[in-house]
């Protein structure tokens, strides 16, 4: 080593060997680090790679370790803000709306048309801002609801309602029943299990919900006197 630099000789620059026209000589840093030779075009595409996968790998590594390191309340809170997601009676699938405020609640019946999945009345319940129930009435296999809707996997990121939960196989008016009954009975569960602090803490009245339910299926039956029972399918196997 003279003057701070190493000169490296690669096997091909061996006696009776081919060059390869690649000088691999590099300066030492002040921490003793070979450094490549500037302007290498191949070490600074690998360079670059290196530092790529390691970012990725960094994040990667965050997600997996975030759910132990972040709050799940604040996860939530962070996600609902940056999902920002319409509720179903905004979208374009629902038509007809009809609302009702209520103290700390709000509820809005509509008639939804939604591609490949079915049609017909469908209400969505809001408490302290965040729709915690969501019940479609299609009828047939495909009436169904849903606890708390935009609630899913902060972390991953991604943009999805929760699972379905099926209503037993019927008409709509059947679901409309169905439907009364959760909004009547399942409402504590669904708040109970959102993840935001002041939703869990919003006061529920039961003579509150049971008011409610008893308009939405007084409203869902007149949006089915407009649209009717659409023709019986085959009988689920």
């Amino acid at each position: 080593m003279t003057g701070g630099t190493i000169v490296v000789t690669p096997p091909s620059a061996a006696p009776g060997a081919e060059s390869s026209g690649v000088d691999l000589a590099g300066d030492v840093d002040e921490a003793g680090i070979l450094e490549p030779p500037v302007g290498d075009p191949g070490v600074v595409a690998g360079r670059k790679e290196h530092h790529m996968g390691l970012g990725l790998g960094l994040r990667r590594r965050f997600g997996r370790c975030a759910p132990w390191l972040v709050p799940e309340q604040v996860e939530a809170a962070i996600w609902h803000r940056r999902a920002a997601r319409r509720p179903r009676p905004e979208l374009e699938t629902a038509s007809e709306l009809w609302s009702v405020p209520s103290e700390g609640m709000r509820l809005d019946v509509c008639w939804s048309d939604v591609p490949g999945v079915g049609s017909g009345p469908s209400a969505s319940l809001f408490v302290s801002g965040a729709e915690v129930l969501r019940l479609d009435c299609f009828g047939g296999v495909e009436g169904h609801m849903h606890l708390n809707p935009a609630q899913s996997d902060p972390i991953a990121g991604r943009v999805q309602v929760t699972p379905r939960v099926y209503f037993p196989v019927g008409s709509r008016r059947q679901h409309v029943e169905r439907a009364a009954f959760e909004l009547r009975q399942n409402v504590p569960a669904a708040v109970s299990t959102n993840l935001l602090p002041h939703v869990q803490r919003a006061p529920l009245d039961p003579a509150l919900l049971a008011t409610a339910a008893e308009q939405m299926a007084v409203r869902m039956g007149k949006l089915l006197d407009a649209h009717g029972e659409p023709p019986a399918g085959p009988a689920p196997t």
